[in-house]
């Protein structure tokens, strides 16, 4: 009987730190995200009829880009996206599909996926099934800092996607995926194309 108490009175000891230790690193993963408890209170999430912020940042080709180039000129489809996201991936895929089936043209509408991922994540060991979506002519922001997804966006969870018109107004976000987002996304995207 003693045995079993002792065995028992074990079981639970680790029982508890085992709960200790994935509460604790639970934590630091949604701060890390978040980027400390002060900044999420800081950031501002961008909603339909906001202005979009303009935003600079180093692409995938080690250029400076600037929404500044496009903006209020162009509408924009503007995706947050992290290589390690199943539903990221989907999205990409869609928007790529649609800008394909369409034969949209960067004359009409320009696509920019901005990557929370570190740079070295997307530059050297990018999937293989992400590698046959991306071409070189697409424009990707790499912004692991987090500045402009978590700061000027207000992007909290993966995947997003917010189209701006042409007169630098958000028109559409969308913050997730699910099977009704190709039918919504390509609804969005034909009506922001004739506005």
């Amino acid at each position: 009987m003693r045995k079993t108490t002792r065995f028992s009175f074990l079981v639970f000891l680790v029982c508890i730190l085992l709960l200790v230790t994935f509460s604790s690193a639970s934590a630091q993963t949604s701060e890390a995200f978040a980027g400390g408890k002060d900044e999420l209170r800081r950031s501002k999430r961008i909603e339909v009829g906001n202005i979009a912020p303009v935003f600079t940042g180093i692409d995938f080709k080690g250029e400076t880009f600037d929404l500044n180039k496009y903006y209020q000129k162009k509408p924009i489809v503007l995706n947050f996206y992290s290589v390690t996201c199943a539903s990221c991936y989907n999205v990409v895929r869609i928007l790529e599909a649609l800008r394909k089936k369409h034969k949209i043209v960067d004359d009409e509408l320009i696509f920019v996926y901005v990557s929370l991922d570190s740079w070295k994540r997307n530059r050297e060991t990018i999937p293989k099934v992400w590698q046959k979506i991306f071409n070189k002519s697409q424009i990707r922001i790499n912004d692991k800092t987090r500045e402009i997804g978590k700061n000027l966006y207000g992007v909290d969870t993966l995947p997003v996607t917010i189209l701006i018109d042409k007169n630098g107004r958000v028109y559409y976000r969308r913050d997730d995926y699910n099977l009704d987002f190709n039918k919504q996304i390509t609804r969005k995207i034909k009506k922001l194309l004739r506005k």
